[in-house]
């Protein structure tokens, strides 16, 4: 890990530099190879073979396409198709869940989201002076096929061209951001910078504890281009995660300025008021991201959340409704059956409690809290030595754990006599 100062001096050197297009002869000068090179002096692990492997995709793209002045559609679309065949053959998969991974993370997993396929074509179209630009849509990334023939956008991920009209309808864009040139236009390339120092902050927010450096990544992304909604709503979360939620409003509230429609900006202005308990504030903005975005994974977030604001308020069968809700649509998270089994708990359903909490532990059987909660389950049950090993598993995994403590030795205690 580098120290803050050091990050700041390399932004300031390389921001310049990371999208530089005039010269093409130029050996691994190509996109790509620029945001490897930040990625390694942020601080990321990057090795020879990820610059090989770039090799490898942008030399096949040069031995395959054939290059002309003009293109008809038929041809665009097949150089367009060609290259998406030649990342499946160099073993890329594109998870679609997957969103806002720095290039060099991707090419580990050989997982790309749109946002690295878009940095690969860049780096083929720079190459082979192809008319291939980046377009950004409300947290994603995709290309515009532009010249004096053909105009048209293009989705990576789905291999398949897309419209203006789609793109409007799933991510709720409204009209103002498009008149404002927010989404769906050719970004230059101070916009595309800040597009991927905003990717850099999130997944630094998101997946390390490295919460100063993600803000520096999210301020540079913000001096870049403070018009990007995303941007604002993400340097909100680092406030969250510092617990300044009334800061962390301030900058949800900025970015609904720019997109009325932003759906991450509503829901976590929700989770911000719900720690500060204005419940009824809060359900208000979850209601507001439900009806924000067509996201089924996202969807199901927000029920929970909503779910948990009547937990909070300590209305159990109304908290169950929405958690019903959001495992109908998404039960791979432990923390959903764990809430519901607290639910069933509290009113006096241990069966089905138990159920949640087994449930729970099958997902995430290194959770102490989710050992003592069975175990509590089990004691109403009257299976007392399947408590006392719940409650010696979850001290096993977090000794600082009180209610355990406390729960195990009172069992035990009252066993002896």
């Amino acid at each position: 890990m580098i120290n803050l100062f050091k990050i700041k001096s390399i932004i300031k050197i390389i921001f310049i530099n990371i999208f530089i297009f005039s010269c093409n002869n130029v050996s691994r000068n190509a996109i790509c190879y620029n945001i490897l090179r930040l990625d390694n002096n942020i601080g990321f692990k990057v090795s020879n073979d990820d610059y090989t492997f770039l090799d490898k995709i942008i030399d096949k793209a040069e031995s395959e396409i054939k290059v002309k002045e003009n293109y008809s559609k038929k041809e665009a679309i097949n150089i367009l198709k060609t290259i998406s065949k030649i990342h499946k053959e160099l073993g890329i998969t594109s998870p679609l869940r997957r969103y806002g991974e720095p290039l060099s993370v991707a090419l580990h997993d050989k997982s790309f989201d749109c946002g690295n396929y878009v940095i690969t074509y860049l780096s083929i179209a720079q190459k082979l002076n192809l008319p291939l630009y980046a377009v950004l849509a409300p947290q994603h990334i995709f290309l515009q096929w532009k010249d004096r023939k053909n105009n048209f956008y293009w989705e990576t991920l789905y291999d398949m061209e897309s419209s203006k009209e789609e793109y409007i309808k799933y991510h709720h864009i409204p009209k103002n951001c498009i008149t404002a040139g927010v989404y769906l236009k050719p970004i230059n390339n101070i916009e595309l910078t800040a597009n991927y120092f905003n990717t850099l902050g999130v997944y630094l927010l998101n997946h390390t504890k490295q919460i100063a450096n993600a803000y520096i990544c999210l301020k540079k992304s913000y001096d870049l281009d403070s018009t990007e909604p995303e941007v604002l709503c993400a340097i909100g979360d680092y406030f969250y995660k510092r617990q300044l939620y009334d800061s962390a409003i301030k900058y949800y509230v900025s970015s609904l300025k720019i997109n009325l429609n932003f759906y991450s900006a509503y829901n976590n202005w929700g989770l911000a008021l719900l720690m500060m308990k204005y419940y009824d504030k809060a359900k208000i903005n979850f209601h507001s991201a439900l009806n924000n975005t067509n996201d089924s994974i996202k969807m199901a977030e927000t029920y929970y959340n909503l779910g948990k604001v009547y937990f909070m308020e300590q209305n159990f069968s109304k908290a169950k409704i929405y958690f019903d809700v959001s495992l109908n649509i998404d039960d791979s998270k432990s923390y959903k059956f764990e809430d519901r089994g607290v639910c069933f708990f509290n009113l006096n359903n241990y069966d089905s409690a138990l159920y949640d909490f087994n449930k729970a532990i099958k997902l995430e059987n290194n959770n102490s809290l989710y050992y003592n909660n069975r175990g509590i389950a089990y004691i109403l049950q009257g299976d007392t030595i399947d408590a006392i090993n719940d409650f010696h598993r979850a001290l096993v995994l977090d000794s600082t754990n009180k209610d355990a403590k406390n729960n195990y030795i009172h069992l035990t205690g009252a066993i002896k006599k």
